[in-house]
């Protein structure tokens, strides 16, 4: 099987080289102890890490905070600095000229209205997921009103997308119960918009309602969804500023 694998990627090479992309590449954690597949996961990716293939292959692989911890589960584990990438928000310049290309050509604007770009803009702090929801929520409510900018319309499309934040923000945050939420949240409630806290105090945290084993499930669980994320200090924080305000007002 594992030749079947690397004579694909070997045919689908050419001289100059491939490029393959993997997307959600946090997932890999999950062959860890599957036997066969474990290990043409970990053969193939060595391969490919060493440059064995045959032909130039260079691996784009992108996912939440435990990517560089399911590689390293699979045997990878010198990724040099130079590789790393991590991706944030756009500044204001790029999100506002985003959101002006956006309803412009998606929502049938001809000339957006400047109040419109920036309320989105403040709205989705950058984030291009938070810039869709209002984007989204923008070709809605402008086709029911018939186009028309008005602020009532401009009204109507922040509150659906911030719906839309919440949905999303829900879902990155499910399997973690609502008392749980409510102790991560208490951790970073006094704290400024992307704060980190020490991994010792989370547990600690979490241990005092949660046995040992229950709260490490915990944590490792909001790594995995993406509710909190490792920095490079090795301290954690909530990776999305709004989504940080988000669970802090749950505390309400």
């Amino acid at each position: 099987m594992l030749s079947d694998v690397v004579d694909i990627i070997k045919k689908a090479s050419s001289p100059g080289g491939l490029i393959l992309v993997l997307d959600e590449a946090q997932h890999l954690a999950k062959l860890e102890g599957r036997g066969d597949n474990e290990q043409r996961a970990m053969a193939t990716l060595d391969m490919i890490h060493n440059g064995e293939i045959g032909a130039p292959v260079i691996l784009l692989a992108g996912g939440l905070g435990t990517t560089e911890l399911a590689f390293e589960s699979l045997g990878i584990s010198r990724i040099e600095e130079s590789c790393r990438v991590r991706l944030g928000s756009l500044d204001r310049e790029s999100t506002c000229a985003v959101i002006r290309d956006h309803l412009v050509h998606r929502c049938g604007l001809d000339s957006p209205p400047q109040g419109w770009i920036e309320s989105l803009a403040d709205h989705s702090h950058g984030w291009p997921h938070h810039i869709m929801c209002y984007v989204e929520s923008a070709k809605e409510c402008l086709a029911a009103s018939g186009h028309q900018s008005t602020p009532a319309s401009l009204q109507h499309t922040l509150e659906v997308g911030r719906d839309r934040q919440i949905a999303y923000y829900n879902v990155r945050a499910h399997g973690i119960t609502e008392n749980q939420r409510h102790i991560i949240a208490r951790l970073f409630a006094k704290l400024p918009l992307g704060a980190t806290v020490g991994k010792e105090q989370i547990l600690c945290d979490l241990e005092k309602e949660y046995s040992e084993k229950e709260a490490g499930e915990v944590f490792r669980r909001s790594l995995r969804r993406g509710v909190l994320d490792e920095r490079a200090n090795g301290a954690y924080a909530i990776p999305i500023p709004s989504m940080q305000k988000w669970l802090v007002d749950l505390l309400d």
